[in-house]
């Protein structure tokens, strides 16, 4: 395993982890409660439980469980080619911003998605609200960071 890509998956692991153990299932109804691209979150007899997806599988919201990328709908099942990019997160432009891609030395690591109302902030590498963040995505004039949906589309 490649050096950067243990501390990635670490802190996946982590972050999804601690929405885990956040997620609090008492009286709800089995079923998904939190989604991602690569994995979800149901509640199962009162307790959380985070589903992982295999590689080259994401989850999809139709079906409510991992399925092939290629049956999975925008953004999750959206293969983005890292080769030229720097390591780093960048915003599905065509999405809204309402998600983001990974890439890490020139792999695609998939997509995340934003909490609801958010956009991908690509200055601070977040989600934040649209009048922090720089246009495309927000409403802020754009820097040069951003850059405009046809030079996006030409990465």
């Amino acid at each position: 395993m490649e050096p950067m890509v243990v501390p990635v998956i670490f802190m996946v692991v982590t972050v999804l982890l601690s929405v885990a153990l956040s997620l609090d299932c008492s009286g709800k109804q089995d079923g998904v409660y939190d989604e991602g691209c690569r994995s979800y979150t149901k509640c199962v007899n009162e307790t959380a439980v985070v589903m992982f997806c295999k590689p080259y599988t994401a989850y999809n919201r139709d079906t409510y469980t991992c399925d092939d990328a290629f049956n999975v709908p925008p953004p999750c099942g959206t293969y983005r080619e890292c080769s030229t990019l720097s390591d780093g997160a960048y915003p599905d432009i065509e999405m809204t911003c309402r998600s983001y891609y990974t890439c890490n030395r020139g792999k695609f690591f998939g997509h995340s998605l934003c909490p609801s109302r958010l956009v991908f902030n690509q200055e601070l590498q977040v989600c934040d609200w649209t009048f922090n963040v720089s246009k495309p995505c927000g409403t802020l004039p754009a820097t040069d960071l951003s850059m405009s949906i046809e030079e996006f589309m030409t990465l």
